[in-house]
């Protein structure tokens, strides 16, 4: 389990993965809304070739590469054995 936390956001904890480093594909969208089909009022959007996840009108998280990256708040950490932060994407060098 990956956490993904970048240093200007608030952000991320990889739950599940398909791997490869490419836009995340509708399929892999629908097999997660599929998993929190329970759940009442999650919403998504495209966003540059990946997903932004809300639960209430809230970012949950988002979809990142095929893997499903969840904001890394109190509640959802108390859930996960040893989460380990990343970043959502590569990091970018800057042009000297």
């Amino acid at each position: 389990m990956r956490i993904y936390y970048p240093n200007n956001f608030n952000y991320l904890i990889n739950i599940e993965s398909w791997g490869g480093i490419m836009a995340s594909r509708k399929e892999y969208l629908q097999f997660i809304l599929e998993q929190l089909s329970d759940l009442e009022e999650i919403t998504y959007r495209a966003m540059m070739g990946e997903f932004i996840i809300y639960y209430r009108g809230k970012i949950v998280g988002g979809i990142y590469d095929d893997r499903l990256l969840v904001k890394p708040v109190k509640s959802a950490i108390s859930y996960m054995r040893t989460p380990s932060y990343e970043l959502p994407v590569p990091k970018v060098r800057k042009k000297k």
